[in-house]
């Protein structure tokens, strides 16, 4: 977040979404592709991370006032991941 690093937004086909993630090891992605009604994927990129988003995302991480990073274990590759889009921060 203090980096202030881009995300950036690229639209592709649907095929080429899945060529992507089938190569990034992400099979949950290429299936869930085939799913989708629209002819193109948006993917956002930051640093070496990309993702397939349903909607947009600001334009980079200096944006992010509040975040959280949640453990997702054998679910998402058992691995750390900083989710953005759709979290709610509730008071408390």
């Amino acid at each position: 977040v203090e980096l202030d690093l881009p995300l950036v937004r690229q639209i592709v086909s649907k095929e080429e979404a899945a060529k992507i993630f089938a190569k990034d090891g992400y099979q949950d992605k290429v299936d869930i592709l085939k799913y989708r009604p629209e002819k193109t994927a948006h993917i956002y990129h930051c640093g070496d991370y990309r993702n397939y988003m349903y909607s947009r995302m600001v334009p980079s991480t200096g944006y992010l006032k509040k975040w959280i990073v949640r453990y997702y274990g054998t679910i998402c590759y058992s691995r750390y991941m900083l989710y953005i889009a759709g979290t709610r921060f509730d008071k408390k």
